[in-house]
């Protein structure tokens, strides 16, 4: 599971550079953030509103990934 306040550092420390989006497996997001430098920086005001869902989102894909392994270990 991934945790928010992870998330929130890597924001801060290095939210530049999409820290964040790799580490909640948004990687093409993370890439453009990566090459674009966050467009000025007008990236990661936006990012202060989608943190948190980017987290819950991840954690759900990693929910559903261990229901689908469960089922078919079953």
């Amino acid at each position: 599971m991934k945790q928010k306040s992870t998330a929130w550092l890597l924001w801060l420390f290095l939210g530049v550079f999409g820290a964040y989006k790799f580490y909640t497996g948004n990687f093409i997001s993370a890439i453009t953030k990566l090459f674009t430098a966050n467009c000025f920086f007008i990236g990661l005001f936006i990012d202060i509103f989608s943190i948190n869902n980017d987290v819950d989102a991840a954690n759900f894909r990693a929910i559903q990934q261990a229901r689908m392994m469960k089922g078919v270990m079953e």
